[in-house]
């Protein structure tokens, strides 16, 4: 579905014979009523949404910036529903927790000092691959949604994964590609994340 209110980016990457995977960052389609929204897809079985919103106002008493960084991770996603017994979602898994604190770091020195209205970032996985790794995935599309709710926010940031691994490597000699799969004790991974004016090593 696309249409004049829809707008969309892609990017192809190109793993010669490991193949290609195509990056949607899109906005326009859904969350409508938050202040900045971006849905992201990685090929066709992944999908995220990251929503911001913010209070009208600072809240009094307020000595630091109340932001809340929150990913809410669905059974549907990876195709299962809770049954008749357990219908509430489970806790947020570790992978999910490690998630908000890699999208903490770079965004909060983003926003301009001094502010303290309420501020909430959601990223919500709506498909997930269960080899994919959707932090980094994470990262892009909160600051994205961020820079389109209009706050003070000197993005936008950009986060990638740096691998290492002596077992998934391509011909140049550079891993193909980071799943849960590919990862053994030998591997090295870092997370940059920057913007014009900040650099956060995760």
């Amino acid at each position: 579905m696309e249409g004049p209110e829809i707008q969309f980016s892609e990017a192809i990457i190109d793993n010669g014979r490991f193949g290609k995977r195509v990056i949607r960052f899109e906005t326009g389609r859904l969350a409508k009523q938050a202040a900045g929204a971006a849905m992201v897809y990685i090929d066709e079985d992944t999908a995220l949404l990251s929503a911001t919103t913010a209070g009208k106002s600072p809240r009094e008493g307020f000595d630091f910036f109340p932001l809340t960084v929150d990913v809410e991770e669905r059974m549907y996603a990876a195709g299962r529903i809770p049954g008749s017994f357990f219908r509430r979602e489970g806790r947020p898994s570790t992978e999910a927790i490690l998630a908000c604190r890699l999208m903490d770091r770079p965004l909060r020195p983003a926003f301009v000092k001094g502010l303290r209205n309420e501020v909430q970032i959601v990223v919500t996985v709506l498909a997930i691959n269960p080899d994919e790794l959707y932090d980094v995935v994470a990262i892009n599309a909160s600051s994205m949604s961020t820079q389109l709710s209009g706050l003070p926010f000197s993005g936008p940031i950009g986060g990638v994964r740096v691998a290492s691994s002596p077992t998934n490597r391509a011909p140049n000699g550079l891993p193909s590609r980071s799943t849960h799969s590919s990862r053994t004790p030998s591997s090295t991974w870092l997370l940059p994340a920057a913007s014009p004016g900040t650099t956060s090593p995760s």
